[in-house]
């Protein structure tokens, strides 16, 4: 979290509803720039990792023989597909976004 400046994080914070997103929202944005805004490599990334055997193969045939990786991409797929036609939610970049932070949160 750091790299998305975020700081002065605990490991229960991870449960914060704001951190958590924000942290997946930073992370996908940063695997989507590293494979040039190719959706498909982005999905795989995040599902399994920029540097997974599933990313390798992906990026030299474009075909998965990762269950998961195969059940993730399929899902993306099946959303995208079947979303397209609604209009497109006003979506504020990630840099927009104001940051997280644990300074304000009580523990329970």
């Amino acid at each position: 979290m750091a790299s998305c400046g975020v700081t002065d994080l605990h490991e229960e914070d991870v449960w914060e509803t704001d951190i958590n997103l924000y942290a997946g929202a930073c992370y996908f944005k940063k695997v989507l720039d590293l494979h040039k805004g190719d959706p498909y490599m982005a999905i795989v990334a995040y599902n399994q990792g920029p540097n997974s055997e599933s990313v390798k193969t992906y990026s030299k045939n474009g075909s998965l023989d990762n269950i998961e990786a195969l059940k993730y991409v399929a899902k993306f797929s099946f959303i995208k597909r079947n979303l397209s036609d609604l209009k497109q939610p006003n979506i504020p970049a990630i840099e927009d976004l104001p940051k997280p932070s644990n300074k304000n949160k009580t523990n329970q």
